[in-house]
């Protein structure tokens, strides 16, 4: 199950605020390290871990910056700059919930040039200090893991893989994505499109994931229109349905627009509220089902659930299609032979009827008359 993490700034009073409006308490918290200068960097650390997130009853997983403004790439990867490393790693190598695994990122979104560690012109030295880093916090505490994040991206822009610090190095792969509607437009579709589907964007992701046999998380993502709710949706289908560890949505106005705690984007609320508030609410697609929903695909695409799945993500959302058209159980209780044949196996009876009920005129009783 993906773990819920939110952004709420520098403000303990703000968590409470968006624990209270979701009606359940979040998974993490995120915290970032300053990066004005090395004092703001072990402050942010210091004061972070010790007074505003100290005793907060839930993880906290932590933004560390790999240089701050005026050093250089360069020299953290000669390890210039792991003393700095160290002591943040001190103080923070008792924070969030003990015996928890500590989720660091380190120099996040290094494929964008807004930031004083970016790597693009500049990929070694970015491995070689991200290496440093991690090296570095392994010497202080066993309890850290180290996200390696990308910021989505279009095509044209410098390819992330060629800053990979290796499989040694990093525990987790993850992504930034906003739907930001100066870049994406106003409509939520187009916008799931954009996002999924650009040269460096969610598929990308989670492909170069798979490839290495590691997990995801989304340590920022954000709306910031009032008609958002189909774009909410996919993200939590997305989320459940691949190997993601934890996403945590931006529910903040600094840098980015995003605040829905606080009621000014009502409908995209309720959307969120719907789909994270139950914890245990899975919505992981299931390819047999979606297929089964809708008969053009029966033909098109069979019994290929992982072909469902894609389809859902790459085509459904935008077409509109609900992803759950199908009730197996329901399919199932309606004919005896098929309780015979196949117990409460809910795959064996969409597979069923996608490969002959359908064509014999059987339906579920629920979607098919």
């Amino acid at each position: 199950m993906t773990l819920l993490g939110v952004y709420v700034g520098n403000d303990r009073a703000a968590l409470d605020r968006f624990e209270n409006w979701l009606d359940r308490p979040a998974d993490n918290v995120h915290a970032m390290l300053g990066y004005q200068n090395w004092d703001d960097f072990l402050y942010g650390a210091t004061w972070g871990a010790g007074e505003l997130w100290k005793d907060v009853g839930t993880d906290v997983n932590w933004s560390v910056p790999l240089v701050v403004n005026g050093a250089s790439l360069a020299e953290a990867a000669k390890g210039t700059y792991n003393d700095y490393y160290r002591q943040a790693a001190e103080a923070i190598k008792d924070s969030g919930i003990e015996g928890h695994p500590i989720n660091v990122r380190p120099g996040w979104e290094f494929n964008g040039d807004w930031f004083p560690w970016s790597a693009i012109g500049h990929q070694q030295d970015y491995i070689g200090a991200f290496q440093q880093l991690v090296d570095t916090f392994r010497s202080v505490s066993d309890r850290f893991v180290f996200e390696w994040n990308v910021n989505e991206a279009w095509a044209g822009s410098m390819d992330p893989a060629t800053a990979y610090p290796g499989d040694n190095y990093v525990d987790i792969i993850g992504m930034d994505a906003y739907w930001k509607t100066e870049f994406f437009g106003n409509d939520p579709y187009h916008a799931w499109d954009l996002v999924l589907n650009e040269q460096y964007g969610l598929q990308w992701h989670q492909d170069f994931a798979a490839a290495r046999g590691k997990p995801t998380s989304y340590s920022e993502w954000g709306v910031m229109t009032d008609n958002a709710e189909p774009y909410v949706k996919a993200m939590k289908y997305w989320f459940d349905t691949h190997d993601v560890v934890f996403q945590s949505r931006w529910d903040s106005d600094d840098n980015y627009q995003g605040l829905l705690s606080d009621g000014s984007e009502p409908q995209t609320g309720q959307a969120y509220i719907d789909a994270f508030q139950d914890p245990n609410a899975d919505w992981k697609l299931n390819g047999l089902d979606y297929i089964a929903g809708y008969p053009d695909l029966i033909k098109a695409l069979g019994t290929d659930a992982e072909a469902g799945i894609w389809h859902y993500f790459h085509y459904g959302v935008i077409e509109q299609r609900e992803p759950n058209h199908f009730d197996a159980a329901a399919y199932l209780a309606r004919y005896a032979d098929l309780t015979a044949a196949f117990g409460t196996d809910e795959a064996a009876a969409a597979r069923h009827f996608i490969e002959h009920g359908y064509a014999e005129g059987r339906s579920d009783g629920v979607f098919y008359g």
